[in-house]
């Protein structure tokens, strides 16, 4: 297993899973820190549910900006995962190997901030959830993906150590 998702083992967090915004909209996923065009690599082997590079909402916090948006169903699991904020020329039903190159991080504002993250979002339906993926009503259909997010540094952070 390679598990890298970007090249880093001291990953930062704009935003937590669970954060709630002003509107009662409820974080989905969480925001890992990332410098704009840094290489974003699959954590596992997955096929490709969705991917665009025009998803309102993920080139900046305003909704006519867009953005990458990319759903990843992992192939030894079953658990389909979003990487929001990542540029990406991947298309529906490709086969990702673990490690393989899904895109670069786009760039992204918001309030006048520049702020590049990557947003990493964990599903447990059988299908990607329909609606707004960043901000949502409820978590119904997510989960905390922290435990992916700590998986994977640990796995870095052991390989790192090991070279």
């Amino acid at each position: 297993m390679s598990y890298k998702l970007i090249k880093e083992t001291n990953f930062k967090f704009y935003r937590s899973y669970g954060y709630t915004l002003r509107r009662g909209l409820i974080h989905n996923g969480v925001d890992i820190k990332a410098m704009e065009g840094q290489l974003v690599t699959a954590p596992y082997d997955a096929v490709v549910l969705f991917a665009s590079n025009s998803v309102s909402g993920y080139g900046t916090s305003h909704p006519d900006n867009r953005g990458g948006c990319i759903w990843l169903q992992s192939l030894e699991s079953g658990m389909i995962f979003q990487l929001g904020h990542v540029i990406s020329y991947l298309v529906k039903d490709q086969i990702i190997r673990e490690g393989g190159e899904i895109g670069y991080v786009n760039d992204y504002w918001s309030m006048g901030s520049h702020c590049p993250h990557i947003h990493f979002a964990a599903t447990i339906l059988t299908t990607i959830p329909q609606g707004n993926w960043g901000y949502v009503h409820n978590l119904d259909d997510y989960q905390d993906p922290m435990p992916l997010v700590q998986s994977i540094i640990r796995y870095n952070a052991e390989n790192i150590n090991r070279k």
